[in-house]
């Protein structure tokens, strides 16, 4: 898309929505954001807003040019059901509801999808075992370890990891729930929904305590795409998305995360709108899930949501073959730095990640590591609170994980 005018602005809204402003207007959008911490580089390339502003506003309700507008769901929006279903019955075109944004986000739902695909799902409870009853469990569960959640989590923040020999006590929370902990890597897969079909597009490793720091061993690091998925996986996780998509009819981008163990996978969470990791994709330009440089001409993540709000079926081809890593010519990742103790962020320090911003494409890192997610002006970030995103490639994941850590060695080393 390249024209202009106001059928192409898009309405963005989400914890942050700079990755997918960035997308769109690549795409020949003109997107309008409400999202939580409207960073620099957000205000550079799209008109914004406060999202906590919009319960309280009559801004939108009274745009007649909005009407019939595309919308797409970033960060947290999951659990904003009431606001979705607002802002559609004044006219923004989504592909979701909020009574389908509550199905995706069901946890038997969850379990019986992945079921019917042959896929697995962890152990899931919504009340901490009490002691008296541990005998009664199987005795591969007695030992144990737990994930306590926050049911509107996200970003991996408040995940505590728990198992049956502690002492501290828990009754039921409607606030949390308990999976049964799984050893292997996490993987995000992005998929689409149009009318006809869902589209499974591509796959993201997640980041590790392993990689680079994080205030919380599960919180949200980063991601690096594409991976190799043996195409067992991939057949699986198509007949998860076409199972998913049947049941609920929603439409537009969505993602869901995986646990990968030797030759098993297992589902974890959906989530029913844009993801971190998609802008990976966006940037590599083509459909990446089995890791294999499958061309699409002018493969815009958004342009396809925007497509899948209509009743015409999106024609994206893949390659069905065997996943080759060697295939993959180019990898790239992006890592969220976090502070890592309360740390002032001064002038100089946000101007040389503006000469190094990153506009979104994959040449732009021939030249080293770039940033975004630039905060608007000097502050004091309090130990834990995401800094600033960091953008590698590489032709290995290693190679990768060694420029974050090196630009996070000396990300606050006067320049």
């Amino acid at each position: 898309m390249t024209s202009s005018g106001p059928d192409t602005s898009i309405v963005i809204l989400g914890a942050s929505c700079r990755a997918a402003a960035q997308c769109a207007v690549r795409a020949g959008f003109q997107p309008h954001a409400y999202d939580l911490f409207v960073d620099r580089d957000l205000i550079d390339c799209s008109k914004t807003g406060q999202l906590d502003a919009l319960h309280g506003s009559e801004e939108l309700w009274r745009n007649p040019h909005w009407n019939g507008t595309p919308m797409l769901l970033a960060g947290g929006m999951e659990h904003r059901p009431e606001l979705v279903d607002r802002l559609r019955s004044h006219g923004l075109r989504c592909g979701v509801t909020g009574w389908m944004l509550k199905e995706l986000r069901d946890f038997e739902n969850w379990r019986s999808w992945a079921f019917c695909a042959g896929i697995g799902f962890p152990e899931t409870r919504f009340s901490r075992p009490p002691e008296a009853n541990h005998s009664s469990l199987p005795a591969e569960s007695q030992n144990a370890q737990w994930l306590r959640k926050r049911r509107k989590g996200a970003g991996g923040i408040g995940i505590v990891v728990e198992s049956f020999s502690s002492t501290t006590e828990f009754d039921e929370e409607p606030q949390h729930y308990w999976q049964r902990r799984l050893d292997g890597i996490s993987i995000g897969v992005s998929f689409l929904s149009d009318a006809v079909r869902n589209h499974t597009l591509g796959s993201a490793l997640s980041l590790t305590q392993k990689d680079v720091w994080g205030p919380e061993p599960y919180s949200y690091r980063g991601s690096i795409s594409p991976i190799a998925l043996p195409l067992v996986f991939a057949q699986q996780l198509d007949r998860f998305g076409d199972l998913v998509r049947r049941d609920v009819g929603h439409r537009g981008l969505w993602q869901a995360d995986f646990i990968v163990s030797k030759d098993h996978l297992s589902l974890l969470e959906i989530n029913p709108r844009w993801s971190s990791s998609m802008e990976l994709l966006d940037a590599l330009g083509r459909i990446a899930i089995l890791g294999a440089d499958v061309q699409e001409p002018k493969s815009s993540l958004v342009e396809w949501h925007v497509q899948s709000l209509g009743e015409s079926p999106i024609s994206i081809h893949r390659d069905e073959g065997e996943s080759d890593p060697q295939k993959t010519s180019c990898t790239i990742g992006k890592c969220i730095f976090y502070a890592q103790r309360d740390q002032r962020i001064d002038e100089q320090l946000l101007e040389s990640w503006w000469r190094n911003r990153w506009h979104g494409s994959l040449q732009e890192l021939d030249a080293g590591v770039r940033y975004a997610d630039i905060p608007p002006a000097p502050s004091t970030m309090e130990r834990g609170y995401p800094i600033v995103s960091c953008f590698a490639s590489g032709n290995s994941c290693e190679s990768i994980v060694n420029q974050f850590r090196e630009a996070e060695s000396n990300l606050f080393i006067p320049h």
